[in-house]
C-alpha cells in the first residue's frame, strides 16, 4: 500500500512524503485528521493534521508494521522508490526488498532485518548469505553489488564477495564500489574477499585492539 502526506505551504515546490508499506494479512488502515501538530511550522499550527492510523489483527512478531519514507519537492518529480516488497523465509519477516530509479538507472536494495546476531539469512538466486542483525545490500541494473552496509554482523558473502570479521564478532562496516574500487570503513578488522582484479581500500574508525 502506498499514501503521500502533501505540505504546499512550508517551501516554494510543494514538499511531499510518500510512504510504502509491504502488503499484510490481518492490517486495517485508516486516514484521519489528528489535532494541530507542534513540530510543523507556524503555517501549519492551528491546522488539523492529516494522519494514517495502521492496526494489525492478531500477533506482529513474525508479521512486524515497516514502512519505506521518501520525501521529496515540486510536481514533476515522484520519488525515486517504485516499489517494496517483503522477505519472507519459511513465513518469518526478514527484510525489504526496494527497487528504485536513482539518476535515470534501476537500482535494488536487500534491506535485510534479523532479530539475533546469529540469526542466518540466504537467498539462493542471488548466492547471497548474511550472518547477522542487519544489513543492507544496493545492486545495480545487472545485479552487481556497488554498495554494502553491515550493522551488525559477522559474516557477509554475495557471489565472489565475502566480507568476514576476523574473531567472528559481529561488527559494522560500509562498502562502496567503483571501476573495480572496494572502500570500506569500519569499527573493527574485516577479512574482505573480491572478485578478480579489484583493489581493496580500507579505513579503521574508533578501533579498540
Amino acid at each position: 500500500m502506498n499514501a503521500l502526506f502533501t505540505a504546499n505551504s512550508l517551501e516554494k515546490q510543494d514538499v511531499k512524503m510518500k510512504l510504502f508499506i509491504p502488503e499484510s494479512k490481518g492490517r486495517e488502515y485508516t486516514k484521519v485528521m489528528a489535532p494541530p501538530s507542534t513540530e510543523s511550522g507556524k503555517i501549519y499550527a492551528n491546522q488539523l493534521t492529516p494522519t494514517l492510523i495502521i492496526r494489525q489483527n492478531g500477533e506482529a512478531w513474525d508479521r512486524p508494521f515497516v514502512v519505506v519514507y521518501e520525501s521529496f519537492f515540486g510536481d514533476k518529480f515522484e520519488g525515486s522508490v517504485q516499489s517494496v516488497d517483503k522477505i519472507l523465509q519459511n513465513g518469518i519477516f526478514k527484510g525489504l526488498i526496494v527497487n528504485s530509479i536513482v539518476n535515470n538507472r534501476p537500482i535494488k536494495q536487500l534491506i535485510i532485518i534479523q532479530s539475533k546476531d546469529d540469526d542466518l539469512f540466504e537467498d539462493k538466486n542471488l548466492h547471497l548469505n548474511f550472518k547477522g542483525r542487519y544489513a543492507v545490500v544496493t545492486l545495480d541494473e545487472n545485479a552487481a553489488l556497488t554498495e554494502l552496509y553491515i550493522g551488525s554482523g559477522s559474516n557477509f558473502s554475495f557471489q565472489k564477495w565475502v566480507f568476514r570479521t576476523f574473531d567472528n564478532i559481529p561488527s559494522s562496516i560500509s562498502t562502496s564500489i567503483h571501476n573495480k574500487l572496494s572502500i570500506n570503513t569500519s569499527a573493527t578488522k574485516w577479512e574482505i574477499k573480491t572478485p578478480e582484479n579489484y583493489k581493496v581500500e580500507k579505513k579503521i574508525i574508533n578501533h579498540q585492539p
